[in-house]
């Protein structure tokens, strides 16, 4: 009882030691995970209905995740294996593979296919239904997409001149199509092109799909020179950085949820490459005022620890935040003096 009335009068004498007036809003209400982080959800959950043979289940979670982001390159690469029949999408030039312990479809299709995710259609290539039910010793089809998927120069063009008025949809043929030996160079350079030109066009509504396809690239490991390598990367960073900022805005200004803008922009912020426009910095303020507001709300409420976690967010994305700095302090000060009370 002692405790309790000692806690509210320190905090009624911090209340009157205050020189602004702080908005009294109570917090706002945790809304649901973001539309990507729901995409994100619902293609893992479709890998793994693949991996089990649920195709009709997958194509329906995959089909929710396209009619919301056409662009989804994860959606789309995974609806081509359900859609397009295997010897149309990898022909019908083959070799013979005996399978090994420790192989599994995912490992078997990046080594010989450029993709793990091209798992699905490795195992119907080999009429398999269930790809995890995958047996050492089995004999298994591989194509010879080298020979087969071997670009010349023009192809490349192609994608290079796409790359000047769509430079997503050339990032995409980009992505899809495999490196060899014969085409590595002329990949190497369109590679360069289509990196120049998405990044004048990158806007708020088409950077998750770049965002997706550099990760793709990155992750298919078939890029192995430095240079390209970190071109990809300062790209991926700069585009991921534009990404977060605008799931960002959308939970801030769209769903008021400023939980979920917070995370967002700690995100952005935590990316070595990212580059604070003056708009940015302007929402970075709106938003650590408010979650200050917040903290303020908590303290006179007496919930110091929630308070004080709070303002750990807002120095996290604003670490000049005087306000916060203060008020953090004497909020840890005040806990530890109730703390040592017996």
């Amino acid at each position: 009882m002692r405790k309790l009335t000692l806690l509210t009068l320190a905090v009624t004498v911090f209340l009157s030691g205050c020189q602004s007036l702080i908005n009294q809003q109570p917090p706002a209400p945790v809304s649901s995970a973001g539309t990507s982080e729901q995409a994100l959800k619902q293609v893992n959950s479709a890998i793994r209905l693949l991996e089990q043979g649920r195709e009709n289940d997958a194509e329906q979670l995959l089909m929710n995740v396209l009619q919301d982001h056409p662009n989804h390159a994860t959606a789309k690469l995974l609806i081509a294996q359900i859609k397009v029949p295997p010897a149309k999408r990898y022909g019908n030039d083959a070799f013979t593979y005996t399978v090994k312990r420790g192989d599994t479809f995912g490992l078997l299709a990046k080594r010989y296919l450029g993709h793990s995710l091209e798992f699905y259609g490795l195992a119907k290539y080999n009429k398999i239904t269930k790809p995890e039910n995958l047996r050492v010793g089995q004999k298994l089809r591989i194509p010879k997409l080298k020979k087969q998927l071997a670009s010349g120069d023009t192809s490349f063009k192609e994608i290079a001149s796409l790359s000047q008025s769509n430079p997503l949809k050339a990032l995409e043929d980009l992505v899809n199509t495999p490196m060899t030996s014969a085409n590595r160079a002329a990949y190497r350079d369109t590679l360069n092109q289509v990196l120049s030109n998405l990044k004048s066009n990158a806007n708020d509504t088409n950077t998750e799909g770049y965002v997706e396809y550099l990760d793709r690239l990155l992750e298919s490991n078939r890029v192995t020179d430095a240079t390209s390598i970190r071109r990809i990367k300062n790209s991926f960073q700069s585009l991921k950085y534009q990404h977060s900022m605008h799931q960002a805005r959308n939970a801030y200004y769209t769903s008021n949820d400023r939980q979920k803008a917070y995370q967002y922009i700690a995100m952005a912020t935590k990316l070595p490459s990212n580059v604070q426009s003056d708009n940015d910095t302007a929402f970075i303020s709106s938003v650590s005022e408010d979650l200050h507001g917040e903290a303020f709300v908590q303290f006179r409420q007496q919930n110091l620890k929630k308070a004080i976690t709070i303002w750990e967010q807002v120095l996290e994305i604003n670490p000049t935040h005087e306000a916060a700095l203060t008020y953090k302090a004497r909020a840890e000060k005040l806990l530890e003096q109730l703390n040592n009370i017996k």
